[in-house]
């Protein structure tokens, strides 16, 4: 442990030892400081639902505290849970644990101002004094999550075919060999921060997914090849791909590949939003749709989105990256065309074992290993890879007992080609039914064996498999915004 973790474990203790009467607050029913884990300060929360209160069918709990000084950098805290099925757990009287991730300050211990459940304020505390002539920054960080169980019986269900969701089974994990494909190093310079208008005609909208057209290339499906690998394919041929960036200093800077399943959603991994200690806001997310060359921002074809919300699975690992997935609100819908259309949502069996050993497509912006094809980072490339059993994936080397749980899939030739840095998040598709349809995200691969952090695309690559979660998809894609 260095000085600085010392001296503020001593901080943590002092203040509330010697200055008990300061935290001695309400909130100390239901908030206590931790410590430190790897230089971030930690509290922790305990939330029980009141006798009295109704049954909740979306649990949020978030958290409000004031820091005094400078934050070294700009992450800005999260909040996790410790448990599953919160909302089911919340509603039968059960105490619920989360743990709160404060920002990384000069020594400073955060004042608790509020603790809110689903809009409630059950706890109030006094924040950081502006009179002490420091720089005081206010600061709000929470966590949602639902349970279809609990939805009202009036609720609109979406069309679709039912399925059942597998519980996770959650393990220890180690991932010192795992690269995350997150962000491509050979991508182009940042590009200037485009204006993105607003539609200020709020009308309320909402339009679940045809069968008629997603999953389906404008000129037919056929023309979708399934030989490519690592090779270049034409705009359009795989119309839901799109391009996500993070503002950073008023410029663009692409990070991951996403899946557009809705005139208004977008699929994609949860890293390319939440690290370890590091968490994008929404507002500094861009969406790029029908977009094929990533240096190109005076094509008439794009279509450029902000965000309204960003969903995070609520059982999200951003140490080992379990439950991988999240989900994009784009601040207004999309009109499909040629190069604009939603991939379909897996349907039907969401068993593992029926699709092993078929082959399905991915694409992306990224590093194609050993298949780079002239430098042309810039333009997408698509990869072949077939399906293996969970079991194959991880006899074929040990590191995939820790990487692979029964919501993830492998996938891959093991011959050098396959997605990269810069694919993360992009979709694995398979052509079912006539349509093509989102069944992975990449999440993970294990590290080149020469020390490089670059992916070892002679083993298997990680994917989150998106059937585990068609529950939790839709229920987020059911929920109405005004445009």
């Amino acid at each position: 442990m260095n000085m600085k973790s010392v001296c503020l474990w001593i901080l943590v203790f002092t203040l509330q030892f010697v200055c008990g009467q300061h935290l001695t607050a309400p909130c100390d029913d239901v908030f206590s400081f931790e410590g430190i884990e790897a230089g971030v300060l930690r509290g922790k929360i305990n939330v029980m639902k009141p006798v009295d209160h109704p049954t909740v069918y979306v649990l949020e709990v978030r958290i409000n505290f004031t820091i005094a000084g400078p934050i070294i950098n700009e992450y800005r805290g999260h909040v996790t849970p410790t448990t599953t099925n919160l909302v089911r757990k919340y509603n039968e009287g059960e105490l619920l644990k989360y743990r709160v991730h404060f920002p990384a300050t000069e020594l400073r211990l955060p004042k608790i101002t509020a603790v809110i459940i689903n809009g409630k304020t059950i706890c109030t505390g006094i924040g950081d004094d502006e009179k002490l002539g420091k720089r005081i920054t206010a600061i709000s960080i929470r966590h949602r999550s639902s349970n279809d169980l609990y939805k009202p019986a009036t609720t609109k269900p979406v069309t679709t075919n039912p399925v059942t969701t597998k519980p996770v089974t959650r393990k220890p994990a180690t991932h010192s060999t795992v690269t995350r494909p997150f962000q491509n190093n050979h991508s182009p310079a940042p590009n200037p921060l485009p204006e993105v208008n607003v539609s200020k005609d709020h009308l309320f909208s909402y339009s679940p997914i045809t069968s008629d057209v997603c999953g389906v290339v404008a000129d037919g499906n056929q023309r979708v090849p399934l030989i490519y690998n690592g090779k270049f394919f034409e705009r359009g041929q795989i119309p839901w791909l799109v391009a996500i960036y993070r503002i950073v200093d008023n410029n663009l800077q692409f990070i991951c590949g996403g899946t557009l399943v809705s005139d208004r959603h977008v699929v994609t991994a949860a890293h390319c939003m939440q690290r370890p200690v590091v968490m994008t806001p929404k507002n500094e997310i861009v969406v790029k749709l029908g977009v094929h060359s990533l240096n190109d921002w005076a094509d008439d074809l794009i279509v450029i989105r902000k965000l309204i919300e960003a969903t995070i699975h609520e059982e999200f690992n951003p140490n080992t990256l379990q439950n991988d997935i999240l989900i994009l609100t784009l601040n207004q819908r999309v009109n499909f065309n040629r190069y604009i259309r939603p991939a379909c949502l897996w349907s039907g069996d969401t068993e593992l074992s029926r699709i092993v050993g078929d082959t399905g497509v991915v694409a992306g912006w990224g590093d194609r290993g050993t298949e780079s094809i002239g430098g042309k980072q810039d333009e997408p490339q698509m990869v072949r890879v077939p399906i293996v059993s969970t079991k194959e994936c991880r006899a074929s080397k040990s590191d995939f007992h820790q990487l692979t749980y029964n919501t993830t899939l492998c996938a891959g030739d093991r011959d050098g080609r396959g997605p990269c840095k810069g694919d993360s998040g992009s979709g694995l598709y398979l052509l079912e039914g006539g349509k093509w349809r989102l069944r992975g995200v990449v999440s993970l691969a294990v590290h080149s064996e020469n020390g490089a952090r670059t992916c070892n695309l002679n083993e298997y690559v990680v994917y989150t498999d998106t059937a585990q979660f068609l529950l939790w998809i839709r229920n987020i894609l059911s929920q109405k915004y005004y445009d």
